[in-house]
């Protein structure tokens, strides 16, 4: 993707790049910006949004704001959806696992705090430590740039799996301002607003405010009520100063909350040796089980989540070409749970572990003037981190034993506390050769110090208090990157890379299995290697476009869960190696000016190199002569299916003044281990999802419009799992997907 502020090197007024065709451009820039253009132009009103010159070729998928919206992509649970390659894990806003390519988060069981995904994500260049800070509602998005493989310098840090970058839109100099209700079934209603543009000659600011609601799809038939619903309100505020043509600044602010029930039902019980022993437990306690969108609960789960933050972007463009930004950012989340067991008999009073973080980082670059023999970007990064955690299990009486077989359990309250503090700094630099006006060589590196310290402490089951916890690290990373136009409509490239994710700590579950050393609190760095070999086309004027690519990417020292069955508890752990190898391919056909078709898909082949001491499975560990470990050199990685697909087409055509259109979207994803112990009992089936949407807008007046649309999610109703987990005693519970949902979105821009 090429963006229109970083073609001509020379500053072009506002107005020029926000209303003005190609044909108005300056022609030199309009050669120059036709020279380089493959497969889509982005025209970026705002110099603070413009992505780095820098960046060079390698496997993205963008999505537009208004693809977005059309598509009905609300939140980051529905990207994968449209980007192949993406998996997105969601039990809860906080237990959110994100992998790219079979890499990103290896945890499963509890949560653990200690160990951050390889995943990247940024909210405007500010760098979000967990997948769960990602705001819930995607609210006015200029794009969503998904970049997969390993990305050794420009983004920093814990990105060997791939970066996940968010863009909202920007202030305006010139007033607008839009509305939007849609609604649908079981309770669904989301009402979105936005005011924009000017405040003096050189401010400009904007301010969104979005609430969501929906009553969810599972019901209780204990009392009627509907679960896995929530309540999300939030709202951003920005102000952009632009006192003239070398520097702006803008500040941002944004809070979000949510509310809601999350629920998971049970997927199925399975035999071991030819007995069920969840429904023989269920039976001998008096526990009714109840399959699918019904559950039978005593007690709900419910959970509160609170975050919010803040941002401040200076951006300097000399006249000699030269440019600085500095971006200054704090973030803080805060999540309250208290969550229940899925049985409809009390094995706990209380259960939850709550979450505060707050992170804070500071991101500062320099780039050279662009066009001639070598250009290059220099800068430094900063990443503080505070997260305390508390987790309580507050046992009832009786049921806990009859089900457990253990009367230690009866009224007992299992404690837990935990803290992670890191400061992170790094140095980082990358050029681009242009060696030929077809060949380009572009190499970095960035040398990363990380300080983690933390502790961890439990009471009333294995009691244990670690006392304070550090560990230093040198995490190097690197990029080389050759690209070689074939010809003016297609350019190949082979991208190599390094990088080094952080170390972490034990410090929400414990290494239990060594109480009398704290040597397995530490988890040693995971290593990356990857190599990418692609091609990207375009012809017949951008109607047609073709990228593929190859890619191969080895983890060492894989960071991942290990599970402790005496004091039955997860604890992070290294692996040993892991490989994701396969193929990524997109295809964007546009037959005529009306009508627009895009196919993306990935192949997955990612597998254990080294796993000595993994998980056993369910079918082992509830048989005779359960084993405490098992191998799994060699087995497939959980939570990559080896298959993902999506086909998208709209058409859109005039009506005399009223503008109409139909879209669709199919997307597909084969099997995949919901688990990393490689259970069949938790194998998440395949699904293909096919959603629909019609429209009309026109115009009200001069500078109005209005649009009213219909759209059907998971038309086929699918019965679908985005997640399974492993239960007690061989059962298996899941995060039920949204079945057919038939909804009315009605707006108006001014």
């Amino acid at each position: 993707m090429i963006d229109l502020c970083n073609g001509p090197r020379r500053w072009l007024p506002r107005a020029m790049l926000l209303a003005a065709p190609w044909s108005a451009l300056p022609a030199a820039a309009a050669a120059e910006l036709e020279s380089t253009r493959l497969n889509t132009v982005t025209v970026t009103g705002n110099r603070l949004d413009r992505q780095s010159a820098q960046q060079p070729p390698a496997s993205v998928t963008t999505i537009g704001g208004e693809q977005l919206e059309s598509e009905r992509i609300n939140s980051i649970d529905d990207l994968q959806d449209i980007a192949p390659g993406l998996d997105v894990s969601s039990s809860d806003p906080y237990d959110t696992r994100v992998s790219l390519r079979g890499l990103g988060d290896g945890t499963d069981g509890e949560i653990n705090i200690g160990m951050a995904s390889s995943v990247g994500q940024y909210l405007d260049g500010v760098y979000l430590s967990r997948a769960g800070m990602i705001p819930r509602d995607l609210m006015d998005i200029d794009n969503i740039r998904v970049l997969s493989g390993p990305q050794g310098t420009l983004f920093g840090i814990n990105t060997g799996g791939g970066v996940i970058d968010i863009h909202s839109r920007q202030p305006t100099f010139t007033p607008h301002a839009s509305f939007s209700q849609s609604f649908g079934q079981r309770g669904y209603w989301q009402t979105r607003a936005m005011v924009s543009g000017p405040l003096s000659e050189h401010l400009a600011g904007r301010l969104n405010i979005a609430t969501t609601n929906t009553d969810g799809n599972v019901e209780n038939v204990r009392d009627g009520h509907r679960l896995n619903g929530s309540k999300r309100e939030g709202l951003r505020g920005q102000l952009l100063f632009e006192p003239n043509e070398v520097f702006s600044l803008k500040a941002a602010v944004d809070y979000s909350s949510q509310t809601g029930e999350p629920t998971l039902t049970l997927y199925d019980s399975h035999a071991v040796d030819g007995v069920d022993q969840f429904l023989q437990k269920a039976r001998q306690v008096g526990a009714s089980t109840v399959q699918g969108k019904k559950v039978d609960l005593d007690e709900a789960s419910y959970i509160r989540l609170e975050q919010g933050g803040g941002s401040l972007t200076a951006q300097w463009d000399f006249p000699s070409g030269y440019s600085l930004r500095s971006i200054s950012g704090y973030r803080y989340f805060l999540y309250k749970p208290n969550s229940t067991d899925a049985l409809s008999i009390p094995l706990y009073d209380t259960k939850g572990s709550a979450v505060h973080d707050r992170v804070w980082n500071q991101d500062l670059r320099l780039e050279s003037p662009k066009g001639s023999l070598f250009d290059y970007v220099l800068g430094y990064s900063y990443v503080g981190e505070n997260m305390d955690t508390f987790a309580s299990t507050n046992y009832s009486a009786g049921y806990p034993t009859a089900w457990y077989g253990n009367t230690s359990y009866t009224n007992l309250s299992v404690l837990r506390w935990g803290e992670l503090n890191e400061d992170i700094h790094s140095l980082f630099a990358q050029g681009t050769l242009h060696v030929t006006s077809a060949f380009d060589i572009t190499a970095g590196a960035r040398l990363t110090y990380e300080k983690k310290s933390g502790m961890f402490k439990r009471l009333n089951r294995a009691n244990y208090d670690s006392g304070d916890l550090t560990e230093y690290h040198h995490l190097p990373s690197g990029t080389l990157n050759f690209s070689y136009r074939l010809t003016p409509h297609a350019l190949t490239y082979l991208a190599l890379s390094y990088s080094e994710k952080s170390g972490g700590l034990n410090v929400s579950a414990g290494a239990a299995r060594s109480l009398k050393s704290t040597e397995t609190l530490f988890i040693l760095p995971e290593t990356t290697r990857g190599a990418e070999l692609g091609i990207k086309t375009d012809w017949l004027d951008n109607r047609v476009g073709f990228d593929v690519a190859l890619f191969w990417t080895l983890v060492r020292n894989f960071q991942t869960t290990a599970y402790d069955w005496q004091n039955q508890t997860s604890y992070l752990t290294n692996a040993g190696d892991v490989r994701s190898r396969g193929a990524e391919a997109a295809l964007n056909l546009k037959p005529t000016e009306h009508w627009s078709v895009n196919l993306g898909a990935a192949f997955l082949d990612v597998s254990y190199l080294s796993y000595h001491d993994g998980r056993c499975p369910p079918e082992l560990t509830l048989g005779a002569n359960a084993p405490t470990s098992c191998d799994l050199t060699g087995a497939r990685a959980a939570r990559a299916p080896k298959w993902t697909y999506n086909l998208r087409s709209r058409y859109e055509w005039d009506l005399g003044g009223v503008q109409a259109y139909v879209g669709g979207r199919y997307s597909y994803r084969s099997w995949s281990y919901g688990t990393l112990d490689n259970s069949e009992f938790t194998k998440v089936p395949g699904y293909g999802l096919l959603s629909l949407t019609t429209g009309l807008s026109g115009r009200l007046e001069q500078n109005q419009r209005w649009n009213a649309s219909i759209w059907v999610n998971n038309a086929l109703d699918k019965r679908y799992y985005r997640t399974l987990k492993a239960g007690d005693y061989g059962s298996a519970y899941g995060v039920l997907g949204e079945p057919r949902t038939v909804g009315m979105t009605v707006g108006v821009e001014f």
